[in-house]
């Protein structure tokens, strides 16, 4: 599963049949090569890039804060790929 092409990984991140955090979690669990920890740090900042302009755009719909208090990346260290 976590070796080759991410494009099911990313499949089932964006239809939600699998969580990020749980990925994440195996990943450092597994202690799995960077390139799928570089995937997963991409995959987050893009969906945390597109929650952001969705929010900003709609800035009257308040539901979606506690979501994303629910989780910090901190929780789980994901290699960012910009700075490693």
């Amino acid at each position: 599963m976590y070796h080759g092409s991410t494009k099911h990984i990313e499949f089932a991140l964006n239809d939600g049949a699998v969580t990020w955090e749980g990925l994440a979690r195996n990943v450092e669990y597994l202690d799995i090569r960077d390139d799928m920890r570089q995937f997963l740090g991409n995959w987050y900042a893009r969906r945390r890039f597109l929650r952001e302009e969705s929010d900003s755009s709609d800035s009257s719909d308040s539901s979606d804060s506690e979501e994303d208090e629910t989780f910090s990346p901190v929780e789980t260290p994901i290699l960012d790929p910009d700075t490693s």
